[in-house]
């Protein structure tokens, strides 16, 4: 008898000077580093999204990584790519626990998984995109 079958999708592993995320790999359109010469794009810097005290020094490695999905903003700023895609099973996959729920941006953050000890995060970038929207409709009206 051969192997069951397993259900995975690919996750983008990053990290922000504090924790560790990822996304799923098909809302990627691609990454690069911070010096890309294209300086007229309108980026989030992850960690205020999260509402995350940090400020923009703290990154050793700052990356972008371009949405798929059009968007008000054209990437999010992340700190060091992992080198690799993750084959994620879809059974590892946890929702939030209530007690994170609270202390987490639930905007972006839709679930957890564990990578040997350390719990990772899972961002959905559809939320992004909307809390960003919300944002700037909110700064149109004011």
């Amino acid at each position: 008898m051969g192997k069951p079958f397993v259900a995975t999708v690919d996750v983008v592993l990053f990290q922000l000077p504090v924790g560790r995320y990822a996304m799923l790999a098909e809302s990627v359109a691609e990454m690069t580093p911070l010096d890309d010469p294209d300086k007229s794009e309108r980026l989030v810097w992850l960690h205020e999204l999260l509402s995350i005290d940090l400020d923009q020094e703290s990154y050793c490695a700052p990356c972008i990584l371009k949405l798929f999905q059009p968007a008000p903003l054209s990437g999010l700023v992340i700190n060091q790519l992992a080198s690799h895609i993750l084959h994620l099973a879809i059974d590892h996959i946890r929702p939030l626990p209530p007690a994170i729920q609270h202390i987490v941006q639930p905007t972006a953050i839709w679930a957890t998984f564990l990578d040997g000890n350390d719990i990772v995060f899972l961002i959905d970038p559809h939320r992004i995109v909307n809390h960003v929207r919300m944002v700037i409709d909110r700064r149109k009206r004011s």
